[in-house]
């Protein structure tokens, strides 16, 4: 008699929440599926011009990399001209994600309007699933400068220290 009992109450609870049970897992699975994927599947880092050095970066998501330098006249080494390829660290490698996270949100302002003549260019080109975004500046303001084209200069010169 016991069982029964609570079988009863539990088919009464049952009845009586299920359509709340069932609209919150869908709802669930639609912000779920909908989430935009933020990690990227290349990234590809153009510098060059007045002053700046000449770094070309393909970054992969798994962190391999190919680093092409090519000949400053205001740096006399020579020996950091040429293609170098490897990993990122990790640490590295989350750094850039956040970064690029960060970026790609609507509405993030990442070219300056004011007519600059004097300054290197930028291209900061990202491949997420059949997306890409292409980000070219020849006066990034501060934010993307420090968001993204900062720490991507830190890996081009500790590619180029570690070897």
């Amino acid at each position: 008699m016991k069982y029964c009992r609570y079988s009863t109450v539990i088919r009464n609870l049952m009845n009586k929440y299920y359509p709340f049970v069932l609209i919150f897992v869908i709802v669930f699975f639609i912000i779920t599926s909908c989430a935009e994927k933020k990690e990227f599947n290349s990234l590809v880092y153009r510098s060059g011009g007045f002053g700046i050095e000449n770094y070309h970066l393909i970054l992969n998501h798994d962190r391999s990399f190919a680093l092409k330098v090519e000949y400053n006249p205001l740096t006399a080494d020579s020996t950091n001209v040429g293609t170098f390829k490897g990993k990122i660290s990790p640490e590295q490698m989350e750094k850039i994600e956040k970064a690029v996270a960060k970026i790609t949100k609507k509405g993030y302002d990442y070219n300056d309007p004011e007519f600059v003549l004097d300054a290197g260019n930028y291209e900061v080109i990202i491949n997420i699933d059949k997306s890409i975004k292409v980000y070219n500046t020849n006066n990034a303001t501060d934010e993307f400068y420090n968001d993204i084209i900062t720490p991507l200069n830190q890996i081009c010169e500790r590619i180029l220290t570690a070897r």
